[in-house]
């Protein structure tokens, strides 16, 4: 490797003096501060600063949480909260009424918006969205869990629903213990 990438350089005309930053996968060989290829081009060009590339950590960073049995099974409680309120409009509204009645209190803060979110399976940051949303909102979504609790006009369906699924324990136990 160490010859590899100043031959690399070489052939496509690129002198290492200009360069100021690179990337590679994170491995030992590359990334070595001491004695890997990043110290032997900083011999030759101080300025070369190694980046680690983000791409290779974020795969990391989901391979380790595979291995992860609460965040395997959070994402999936997460998901099932937003889908328990979102697929009934009496449900919906029992959570905005306790959202309403808080903006109310807290009417210019930057959390007045932050509503129940469905996960993206696209965007990454979507999920940081959702749990921020639901982080913000923990008091207002306990509430309306324990009125839908003691809402004796719930369908049993419903009331397993929230003995399984959007049970207010479970969710207090992540948020509260910050077990995500």
């Amino acid at each position: 490797m160490e010859e590899a990438a100043p031959n690399l350089l070489e052939d496509l005309k690129l002198d290492l003096k200009n360069c100021r930053s690179r990337s590679y996968d994170n491995a030992s060989n590359m990334s070595g501060v001491y004695s890997g290829l990043q110290s032997r081009i900083r011999e030759k060009n101080v300025f070369a600063e190694f980046v680690p590339c983000a791409a290779y950590s974020l795969v990391g960073c989901f391979s380790a949480g595979k291995a992860c049995t609460e965040a395997i099974v959070f994402f999936p409680f997460v998901q099932g909260l937003y889908s328990f309120f979102s697929s009934s409009i009496h449900r919906w509204n029992v959570l905005r009424d306790y959202e309403r009645r808080s903006n109310e209190q807290k009417l210019k803060t930057e959390h007045r918006f932050l509503l129940l979110k469905s996960l993206s399976e696209t965007r990454w940051s979507a999920r940081a969205d959702v749990l921020r949303a639901q982080v913000t909102r923990h008091n207002e979504i306990m509430n309306a869990l324990e009125d839908l609790i003691e809402d004796n006009t719930q369908t049993p369906g419903t009331r397993v629903q929230l003995k399984d699924t959007a049970n207010p324990r479970k969710f207090s136990e992540y948020f509260i213990n910050g077990d995500f």
